[in-house]
């Protein structure tokens, strides 16, 4: 059963295309009331940003995500944390 965490890595030197999607867009949650820069974190040494679940289109694409990982990797379950 994967563990999956409600953030996504940010990897802009790699290319990461699911980070490249989503950047400056609606489904990030945003660093001020300003809305114009998305909220960077650190996660594991790591930059990340979170998606928001508030937002329809963010939710639409967690789930084809999600779709996505199970079809390349089967499993009955996840453990959302």
């Amino acid at each position: 059963m994967p563990i999956v965490k409600p953030w996504i890595a940010v990897r802009p030197d790699n290319e990461y295309k699911v980070y490249d999607k989503i950047k400056g867009t609606d489904m990030v949650i945003k660093a001020s009331k300003s809305m114009e820069e998305d909220l960077i974190g650190r996660i594991f040494a790591n930059d990340a940003v979170w998606m928001d679940f508030f937002n329809a289109d963010a939710v639409t694409l967690w789930g084809k995500l999600l779709k996505k990982f199970y079809l390349e990797v089967f499993f009955d379950g996840v453990w959302l944390g």
